[in-house]
């Protein structure tokens, strides 16, 4: 009989073969994903959208949906001011051979922040039928901050986006006496049809969102998140 012995290191090594491996093929992956989308993992347009502006464009993360593959990309503006914003790109692929190509695509799907910066997003499934990407973004001037989050849900024939879904706010009075604050949460979720944005902190109330023609629309007329 013989009898391999392998060191901790080896063993250790080992069982980090696969997972390194599957990072590879991730990365090679979402490499040819943004070859047919976009051209490269990441390409710069310089003097866009103004002289002295630079945007840059990069492949994100890559989803693989029923109907199909779907990249999602960041889009930066470097070199702005805070009237322009950044975003989220959306593209539709569809497999062929050992690759992909570009089937629909919507460069700018998402509206994030100012000063060119694009939102920070997620993958959920609890508020809508098809996957939705749920970004979040917000904006502070003369004392207010208010953040808000925007759903893409992402259907066979096209991501369907939602106006904003505010969830917090902050006033600082201009420094004068105790800022108002107000988190909020979203609850009482009844997918595809209903949900609550519940709000504590100064105040306690919440804000109510029903889905119509295929997206969430506030009930309230103003929120009062609203900067």
């Amino acid at each position: 009989m013989i009898i391999y012995r392998c060191s901790a290191i080896m063993l250790m090594l080992l069982a980090g073969g696969a997972p390194a491996q599957a990072q590879t093929a991730r990365n090679l992956t979402l490499r040819m994903a943004a070859k047919a989308a976009i051209g490269a993992l990441q390409v710069k347009h310089r003097n866009v959208p103004n002289p002295g502006e630079t945007t840059v464009i990069k492949a994100d993360r890559l989803l693989e949906l029923p109907f199909g593959p779907t990249l999602i990309t960041t889009v930066t503006i470097e070199g702005t001011s805070h009237a322009e914003l950044g975003s989220l790109g959306i593209y539709y692929l569809e497999h062929r051979g050992s690759g992909f190509i570009l089937k629909k695509s919507w460069p700018n799907a998402i509206d994030g922040n100012g000063f060119g910066y694009p939102p920070s997003w997620m993958v959920s499934t609890r508020l809508t039928q098809s996957p939705a990407v749920v970004a979040n973004a917000g904006w502070t001037g003369q004392g207010c901050t208010s953040n808000w989050s925007i759903l893409a849900e992402l259907t066979p024939t096209g991501p369907v986006v939602s106006k904003p879904i505010y969830t917090s706010y902050r006033y600082d009075h201009m420094g004068e006496g105790k800022p108002d604050e107000f988190d909020g949460r979203i609850a009482n979720i009844r997918k595809a049809r209903s949900f609550e944005v519940v709000v504590n902190g100064t105040g306690h109330f919440a804000e109510h969102y029903v889905f119509r023609r295929g997206q969430f629309v506030r009930i309230e007329k103003e929120s009062r998140l609203r900067c």
